[in-house]
């Protein structure tokens, strides 16, 4: 009995040892990016304290500004039943308030608490499969680099408010991680719930279907039937958008109310020359409309970055930069958006690139240029000056 003991304690001890290895491995791959995420987000915060101090509002306002309270609107009463002649929650897409819903049913919260906290948990697991992903790329450096930048990304305020992209985010990466490693049904289902949370969900599908499509021809599918289950991720990935579409129908006649609601009341117009008509507006403006002069500093950025992807010498696969040149061809055409730095962060892998090819102190300078435009991006956002 007492070898029996001395034997198990020793098992214990050694499991012990492993998990601690374990997880100081997981802490060296990871630190980095939890370390920026956590202080991206204690800075907005701390800035978002400060402002309802200066204006005597609450904190909760501060973090629902905008797309917020439409967002807890829909998760507390849902959708009208009809096509209200004004802005409505038919504007918005469904998969974030059903999942605040879920956490509350779960944990007893009310919906503010659990929509903030599920939008900085979608963050941070956006934030980590970043790291994944250009890693796999570029190698771990890189993927280290490519994580803290995506962090501390001045659009990175909206994880810090109610919005859906921190889970449509982590829902269009894990999809992205799927298509990598070839979990095929994994990476439609997935597809499928970023399709039924963000409005970009069309992008995805195409970026799905250029997956698919690679694949069958690299593994020659027609020798090799097998790999014809990578028709799974295209045929589940519009099953998403596809579902809001059907409910929109049953409930208010139209199963394109969301678009339509948005293009009639946010101006969210297909547009070609949406940019251009930017810039003209800006001007007559006096150039002293800030959320114009933001969202236009990114067409530069937009350009830089596009260039660099396609100058460098391992590029990302060709359904990440269908995503990434999708979302951004997406902002550029329409006359209610712009450019601006939530907008630029979803368009993964452009406005990590940077991490390519910077090293050393041009890294921290940038490190540094992307959390003094955090603070600011966040200071004028939570104040209502720009559109987060």
């Amino acid at each position: 009995m007492a070898v029996a003991a001395l034997l198990l304690r020793e098992e214990r001890r050694g499991a012990g040892r492993l998990a601690t290895i374990q997880t100081g491995a997981l802490l060296g791959r990871f630190g980095p990016a939890l370390l920026a995420y956590s202080g991206a987000q204690l800075l907005v915060l701390t800035l978002a304290g400060i402002e309802a101090s200066l204006t005597h509002a609450s904190l909760a306002g501060e973090l629902t500004r905008w797309d917020g309270q439409w967002y807890l609107n829909l998760a507390r009463h849902g959708y009208p039943s009809s096509i209200p002649n004004a802005a409505s929650t038919l504007g918005f897409m469904p998969g974030y308030p059903i999942v605040i819903r879920a956490i509350q049913a779960l944990f007893s919260l009310p919906a503010l608490p659990a929509a903030l906290l599920l939008a900085r948990a979608g963050g941070l697991v956006s934030t980590l499969l970043v790291q994944q992903l250009t890693s796999s790329w570029w190698g771990d450096q890189a993927g280290r680099r490519a994580a803290v930048l995506y962090a501390l990304f001045p659009g990175a305020v909206a994880f810090s408010m109610a919005y859906s992209d921190g889970l449509f985010l982590a829902l269009v990466l894990a999809c992205m991680l799927a298509l990598e490693r070839r979990r095929w049904l994994a990476a439609g289902v997935l597809g499928a719930g970023a399709g039924a949370t963000g409005a970009d969900g069309t992008v995805l599908v195409l970026a799905v279907t250029v997956a698919a499509l690679v694949h069958l021809v690299r593994s020659r599918a027609w020798d090799n039937r097998s790999e014809l289950r990578c028709l799974a991720a295209p045929l589940f990935c519009p099953l998403g958008l596809a579902g809001v579409g059907a409910y929109m129908w049953a409930r208010v006649g139209s199963p394109w109310a969301v678009m339509e609601t948005q293009c009639r009341f946010w101006g969210n117009r297909v547009s070609p020359l949406a940019t251009l008509h930017h810039y003209e507006l800006y001007l007559q403006f006096g150039g002293r409309n800030l959320n114009l002069l933001i969202g236009l500093l990114g067409v530069p950025f937009v350009i830089g970055t596009r260039y660099l992807i396609l100058r460098a010498d391992t590029r990302p696969p060709a359904w990440a930069l269908m995503w990434g040149f999708g979302v951004t061809l997406a902002c550029l055409g329409s006359s209610g958006l712009t450019p601006n730095p939530r907008m630029l962060l979803l368009a993964f892998p452009s406005g990590v690139v940077l991490a390519r090819f910077l090293r050393g102190r041009a890294f921290l300078a940038v490190v540094a240029a992307s959390t003094l435009g955090l603070g600011l991006v966040s200071w004028w956002t939570l104040g209502g000056h720009i559109l987060p």
